[in-house]
């Protein structure tokens, strides 16, 4: 399997977390494919949050989805996806879909980073385009209403952290197994 496959596999994978989980967590399925590329986890992450805002999750259903399925067990690097979602959001709702101006606009964020930026606004196109959410439709929660996300290294090292610890859990699990 491609990893093209493998991609659009996990792709299914996030729509049917919809109505049930799957026996493998949807955020083991994306360490195992994207192993070496930390910005297309981060981006297939925040797609996976994409599909089930789009569904009218609660905040609460959008963090606790996060810590069950996507193993995401820090609490501030929940959030920090979270507002990450909204932020690219709100800047694509700003300029009306235009990617290149949100693109541009979130590229003045402290910290942000070019693959990472480039892989949300495509995951957050991708699902809109998909589940047909206009432009128009904007996604504040109360708590999340005067904050943004800024990208921070602070929040690109907990992320490669995290990474990290799963991919050697993995690689402990699969040495385990298979001696």
């Amino acid at each position: 399997m491609t990893d093209d496959d493998q991609i659009a596999t996990l792709r299914g994978v996030f729509r049917k977390d919809l109505t049930s989980v799957g026996m493998v967590p949807t955020g083991i399925g994306i360490q195992l494919v994207t192993q070496e590329n930390a910005a297309l986890g981060f981006g297939l992450l925040c797609e996976a949050v994409y599909v089930h805002l789009y569904h009218d999750r609660s905040p609460e259903d959008l963090l606790a989805y996060l810590a069950g399925p996507l193993r995401v067990a820090d609490e501030r690097m929940q959030r920090y996806i979270l507002k990450t979602v909204l932020h690219v959001r709100s800047a694509l709702v700003q300029h009306a879909g235009d990617h290149n101006k949100a693109y541009q606009q979130l590229m003045n964020d402290k910290g942000a980073e070019k693959e990472v930026v480039q892989k949300v606004v495509e995951a957050c196109v991708r699902t809109a385009r998909e589940f047909k959410i206009p432009w128009t439709k904007r996604y504040v929660f109360a708590d999340q209403e005067n904050s943004r996300s800024s990208g921070g290294i602070l929040g690109c090292l907990i992320l490669v952290v995290i990474a990290l610890v799963i991919v050697y859990g993995l690689y402990r699990l699969v040495r385990w197994l298979f001696g």
